[in-house]
């Protein structure tokens, strides 16, 4: 798939007059994100149509840009794009919440008006399943929205925010025509993203079975505690794997990052029951992290003093004695972003890209604090050991990790998830989009070796 400039028609009522302004690389991060599986010579991304013969469009999306950076994808209905944007108010940031209510009242006014748009298009007669002779509608089927509009009706749009970090992948906000939500719809776009979006499927598949249920006796009850959405829907284009989870209820609403509102020792113990009593060396997780720290990606970056941190790391935990509780699993990015309650209070969790299996009891309560911590400090606040010890105390005692060395020992499993986590970022799309710099991954790595 190839990425043009290309001016759009004069006759177009969707608004794409200044088309031609959109930088190729600006092109290719969306259509990376929005047609993963069809970069293939057959089909090219462009910013409007090129007016050549040979080429059928398969889909459409207006973009929202700024300063010539592509912002948001929208539906072409502005009343469509309005209501999408002003769903879940109440999870968002004050100052978030007040950008995207003015951006929708704009929009519904027609104040503000998209002026470009991206789309798909397949050469006629391609050699990419033949369909594309007779027009654009077996490429349709290869598209992720192709396969949403095919499921939930025709007039099915997304709105989509592009994402420019190491771990971009496209989340659709899938809506009807009049703008009301479908779902959440997650497409990989690479091998590491379509690993999440398996992992994640398979977490909500097994989550499932508890909404509804009383428990099996063993502390793994989630009712009334913990929901997590149901999935409507799976499927892939061109191999690269997605999946549509059910719309969050409406009026949920954040989770305060403290106090009385931030989840309860029960809700932890919902998600992450302890299931047995092991060395930290036998648990499922840390065999997995010492299998990743030594993959031939990572072995490739500059940062070899990285690399040796973390194995010494693992080293220092491969050789605790002491039995540490073992959870079934871990959620891998439990944080206030991840989590919302309803009018009623309970606790809504979504994102399971990260769950691990057999992993430490307490490594969600530690993520929960850091990730507090990282949202004020950056990564600095991944680093304060003792704050984020001393907070998720509480949380940790219940677990039965209270003592002062399975504390030191579940920061430094944490901490080497973290570190293994950078470096794959790095080694797979370079260190400019990762989070944390070698320099601050070097001090985050020092903190969790001090005595």
């Amino acid at each position: 798939m190839t990425a043009g400039r290309d001016g759009a028609r004069g006759d177009d009522t969707r608004g794409a007059g200044d088309c031609g302004r959109l930088a190729a690389a600006e092109i290719a991060l969306v259509a990376e994100q929005l047609w993963p599986g069809c970069a293939r010579p057959d089909f090219r991304a462009v910013a409007g149509p090129a007016g050549t013969t040979g080429w059928v469009e398969v889909e459409r999306h207006a973009v929202l840009e700024r300063g010539g950076r592509i912002e948001l994808i929208l539906p072409a209905r502005r009343t469509v794009a309005a209501r999408g944007l002003a769903a879940y108010a109440r999870l968002r940031p004050m100052r978030l919440r007040l950008g995207r209510a003015a951006l929708a009242a704009a929009l519904a006014a027609g104040i503000v008006r998209p002026r470009a748009y991206i789309a798909l298009e397949a050469r006629a007669g391609g050699q990419d399943g033949g369909a594309h002779a007779g027009g654009a509608g077996g490429a349709r089927d290869e598209t992720v929205v192709g396969q949403l509009r095919a499921a939930f009706g025709a007039e099915t749009d997304v709105l989509v925010h592009v994402r420019r970090t190491a771990n971009r992948k496209a989340l659709l906000q899938v809506l009807d025509a009049s703008g009301r939500t479908l779902g959440f719809a997650k497409a990989a776009r690479d091998p590491a993203s379509s690993a999440g979006i398996r992992t994640e499927l398979a977490a909500l598949t097994e989550l499932a079975a508890l909404n509804d249920s009383d428990g099996d006796g063993n502390g793994d009850s989630r009712s009334p505690c913990v929901r997590t959405p149901r999935v409507l829907l799976q499927g892939s284009s061109a191999g690269l794997p997605f999946v549509m989870t059910e719309p969050l209820p409406r009026g949920i609403r954040a989770v305060g990052r403290a106090g009385s509102d931030a989840p309860s020792i029960a809700e932890f113990a919902a998600l992450a029951p302890v299931a047995r009593w092991a060395r930290p060396a036998e648990s499922g997780h840390l065999a997995r992290l010492r299998s990743r720290s030594e993959d031939p990606g990572i072995a490739r970056l500059e940062q070899s003093e990285l690399r040796q941190r973390l194995d010494e790391l693992l080293r220092c935990v491969e050789a605790e004695p002491d039995p540490a509780p073992i959870a079934r699993r871990w959620h891998g990015d439990f944080a206030f972003w991840n989590v919302g309650r309803t009018r009623d209070g309970r606790l809504w969790c979504w994102d399971f890209e990260n769950v691990d299996r057999d992993a430490l009891a307490g490594l969600d309560a530690i993520h929960w604090h850091a990730s507090r911590r990282r949202h004020a400090r950056g990564a600095a606040g991944v680093a304060e050991r003792a704050g984020i010890l001393a907070d998720a105390a509480a949380v940790l005692s219940a677990f039965g990790a209270g003592g002062a060395r399975a504390r030191v020992v579940l920061y430094r499993v944490y901490v080497a998830e973290v570190a293994a986590r950078v470096l794959e970022a790095a080694a797979n799309d370079g260190w400019a989009r990762v989070w944390c710099a070698p320099a601050e991954l070097a001090r985050l790595l020092d903190a969790a070796l001090a005595d």
